[in-house]
């Protein structure tokens, strides 16, 4: 009985997936799965002599409502910082809050499987648009 007993205690264990490449951190699974992902700037959508760096302009979401996102700091020489913290989004709007920076928001114009527009959130309605692509 003992044996039958640890057979199945070992089965059961052995069973289990390993949820650590998941990433939620214990976090809800309401977070748009489509939105999760590496994504890379392709376009400035009306912009004409688009920068050689503008490809690494990066943000990366995970389901875990963590972000990490590579802006371009500089043309030339082609320069990048990196933050990171969490993100929220409330209908088309996504927020970026990392930690002692001020929260940004963009309004998602557009998300599919393998693209993704955004524009910064402020009250002009006529800021660029940037497009990305997933990864």
């Amino acid at each position: 009985m003992k044996r039958l007993f640890l057979l199945i205690i070992s089965v059961a264990f052995l069973g289990c997936s390993d949820d650590d490449n998941n990433d939620t951190g214990g976090a809800p699974l309401s977070i748009d799965p489509a939105i999760v992902g590496e994504w890379v700037a392709t376009d400035i959508i009306g912009q004409t002599n688009l920068p050689d760096c503008l490809s690494s302009e990066k943000l990366k979401f995970r389901l875990s409502g963590k972000f990490y996102h590579t802006v371009v700091t500089g043309y030339t020489p082609c320069t990048s910082s990196t933050y990171e913290g969490t993100y929220t989004v409330n209908n088309d709007i996504i927020t970026l809050d990392s930690p002692g920076g001020v929260p940004l928001q963009y309004k998602i114009l557009s998300l599919s499987a393998t693209k993704l527009q955004l524009r910064v959130h402020f009250s002009q309605p006529n800021l660029p648009v940037t497009e990305y692509t997933k990864q």
